[in-house]
């Protein structure tokens, strides 16, 4: 999906604001807390903007404000503006969190709490806010709660760049460029449609701030009917075709999608069984696509036009409102693994970064869970099924990097299979005989390929026999059986070798000793000194390593190092 990009949901790097005086940190006066804001005043001292304590004892701080417009929420210590961090933003405590969103970069100095949408009430506690151990309200953190949401408002959300006529390229100050909330989403959409010039480009911000930061990385083709006159200029959006085009923003999804003007949608309305899910829409001009939708332990197999899922739904247009009903499998504990011929991704270690579309990361924060190096590109992790993610990321934690990954449902081995990267099944017989095809290939590597000398130290044939009889029988079939090929897993490629060693230099020395079916002739592919000699580099239409780069606003978490 993008250039490595971080949500609002879970926090990033983030450019200071352009609207305000400068901020500078002192040291602290005062622990009381303050909260200040775009259309809630920035008087860090004022009486009228410091939080009370209440319930009285509880450590509890609260403000309340009425009848603010879309804003920011930021609190400051009293009579500075040192910040309680909004990376402290309790989403899930908050009443909200369509609307709300929190900036979670710990080394940000000038991080801001958005409330996306004009609301009648807008509450907010800071618990704890001395982060005292012993403290009856527990953890330091950050609640905001709305009444009274104008979800068809004027949002928070801007456009800018250089594809409006008669504006400053960039600035976003204004107001014609605002989006303004789709009443019937409840905040998950946002919208707005007017004039783009041609040749122009644009991204997404917050208002009046170079926030956000939602470009090509934010762009979701898929779901766009005006695709074909968009393209990638740097991380903007260009605009090929002049004409009226209506941009919408998927606070779940966290893209931007862009229609023609007069596109409109229907309602999907999203069960698992009698239980509703969401409410989705499906946009006109354009297949709909369901998007997914976390359930704890879980796993959706597939989305079906009826109760009973016997019919499976196919992508196409949706000309009047539907049902869509979701079959989900149980997840379950997982070996993980993956096959990096030639060592591409993994040069040093390999990592697996994983996330669910509710923004948990079960694997843990970037850079994720290390992995257990096998040796010959080859890695596995074994994932509780408690910790089995909807998507997964494979990177060395310097630099490389598979692209955003479905973890595919049933599988558990992502690999190179000598054309691309797929995913695809390892049995448990299967890894443990990779486990000792590695030992192969290892004891084997100065294996000289011409015959004229022989480099296999006779007595490590020896121990590998030794270890082969440790081995269950599954296993030892699986060895005995499995099909030699040069070009193919680790274990054909280690079958391929041990038949060229036990044809070429005969049993007495080198026995059989996986009596595998080997013929009398040594005439075969010859063998390599180095498995990083067997790399087959095509196919990576798929897998387009990426650079580990800077990060916008909306876009994922996961990639602040």
């Amino acid at each position: 999906m993008k250039g490595v990009i971080i949500t609002l949901l879970f926090g990033m790097a983030l450019t200071p604001a352009m609207h305000r005086q400068e901020v500078v940190k002192v040291d602290a006066l005062t622990n009381i807390p303050v909260v200040v804001g775009e259309y809630i005043g920035w008087e860090n001292g004022a009486d009228g903007f410091v939080m009370q304590e209440d319930p009285a004892d509880s450590d509890i701080y609260v403000k309340s404000f009425t009848d603010k417009p879309s804003t920011t929420v930021q609190i400051v210590k009293q009579g500075t503006w040192e910040r309680f961090k909004a990376q402290q933003f309790d989403k899930a405590n908050s009443n909200h969190g369509n609307i709300v969103f929190a900036e979670g970069d710990p080394g940000n100095e000038d991080q801001a709490i958005f409330v996306m949408l004009p609301t009648a009430s807008l509450t907010v506690k800071l618990y704890n806010p001395d982060a005292d151990e012993m403290s009856p309200a527990g953890p330091r953190r950050i609640t905001v709660d709305v009444t009274g949401v104008n979800y068809g408002g004027l949002s928070y959300f801007v456009l800018a760049g250089s594809a409006f006529a008669g504006q400053d390229s960039w600035k976003t100050e204004y107001e014609a460029n605002r989006l303004y909330g789709v009443a019937s989403s409840e905040g998950r959409y946002y919208t707005i449609t007017r004039s783009f010039t041609a040749g122009g480009e644009f991204k997404m911000f917050m208002w009046k701030t170079w926030r956000g930061d939602f470009g090509w990385s934010s762009f979701d083709a898929l779901r766009s009917n005006a695709a074909g006159v968009l393209e990638q200029a740097g991380s903007n959006i260009k605009v090929t075709a002049a004409a009226n085009y209506m941009v919408v923003a998927d606070t779940k999804t966290m893209k931007l999608y862009v229609h023609n003007e007069g596109t409109t949608s229907k309602t999907v309305s999203k069960y698992y069984g009698a239980e509703l899910l969401e409410k989705e829409a499906a946009w006109s001009g354009i297949d709909y696509h369901p998007t997914y939708v976390t359930k704890a332990g879980k796993r959706i197999e597939g989305w079906y036009t009826d109760a009973g899922l016997t019919n499976r739904y196919v992508p196409g247009a949706v000309d009047s409102d539907m049902n869509l009903y979701a079959k989900y499998v149980d997840n379950v504990d997982t070996k993980l693994t993956v096959f990096d011929r030639g060592e591409v991704i993994s040069v040093g270690d390999m990592y697996a970064y994983g996330w669910n579309s509710d923004g948990n990361q079960p694997l843990g924060t970037w850079p994720g869970s290390k992995m257990t190096k096998h040796g010959y590109g080859y890695h596995s992790f074994d994932v509780v099924a408690a910790n089995v993610t909807e998507n997964i990321i494979f990177h060395n934690n310097a630099g490389n990097q598979t692209p955003d990954l479905v973890w595919e449902v049933g599988k558990n081995l992502f690999g190179h299979d000598g054309t691309q990267y797929v995913w695809a099944v390892m049995t448990d017989v299967h890894h443990a005989a990779t486990l000792f095809a590695i030992r192969i290939l290892h004891e084997t590597r100065l294996c000289d390929a011409t015959g004229a000398t022989n480099k296999v130290p006779a007595d490590k044939w020896t121990e590998l026999a030794g270890e082969f009889n440790a081995l269950s029988a599954e296993v030892k079939a699986e060895l005995r059986d499995a099909p030699a090929l040069v070009g193919g897993d680790l274990v054909a490629q280690a079958v391929a070798r041990y038949d060229y060693i036990v044809q070429k230099y005969g049993i007495a020395t080198y026995a059989n000793f996986m009596e595998r079916v080997v013929g009398p002739s040594p005439v075969r592919q010859p063998i390599v000194t180095e498995h990083r000699s067997l790399i087959v580099a095509g196919g990576f239409a798929f897998m387009a390593f990426i650079t580990l780069a800077g990060v916008g606003l909306f876009a994922r978490k996961r990639r602040t190092k």
